[in-house]
C-alpha cells in the first residue's frame, strides 16, 4: 500500500494569493479576504481528513459495494472536530474493514 502524500502546495498558493489581495485592498475588504482564507483552509483540512481516512480503508476493502458505501459515509461528514468527526470516521474505517471480514466468514459458513 502506498502512503498518503498530503499536497499542501495548492492551499499555500491560494492562501498566499488571498494575503496579497488583502494587503493590496482597503481596510474594508480585509475581513472579506480573511474569511475567504478561513473557508479555503477549512475546506482543505476537511478534504485532507477524508483522503487520509479513505487511504487507510479503501485499499483494505475487497467488496466494491462496501467501498462505495464507505465513500458515501465519508461524504456525509461535514466538519473536522476531532471528537465528533475525525474520531468517528476513524472508528467507522476500522469497523467497516472488520465488518467486511466478518460478513465474508458468515457468508462462507451458510
Amino acid at each position: 500500500m502506498t502512503a498518503l502524500v498530503i499536497d499542501k502546495t495548492q492551499i499555500e498558493a491560494t492562501l498566499d494569493r488571498l494575503e496579497i489581495l488583502a494587503r493590496s485592498s482597503g481596510p474594508k475588504d480585509t475581513p472579506f479576504f480573511s474569511k475567504m482564507a478561513i473557508l479555503e483552509l477549512a475546506g482543505w483540512v476537511e478534504e485532507t481528513i477524508d483522503a487520509f481516512v479513505k487511504s487507510l480503508t479503501i485499499p483494505r476493502l475487497r467488496d466494491e459495494k462496501v467501498r462505495d458505501r464507505f465513500k458515501e459515509v465519508v461524504k456525509q461528514v461535514h466538519d473536522f472536530t476531532y471528537e465528533n468527526h475525525f474520531w468517528r470516521l476513524l472508528g467507522m474505517a476500522i469497523g467497516v474493514v472488520n465488518l467486511e471480514r466478518a460478513e465474508e466468514k458468515w457468508t462462507n459458513r451458510v
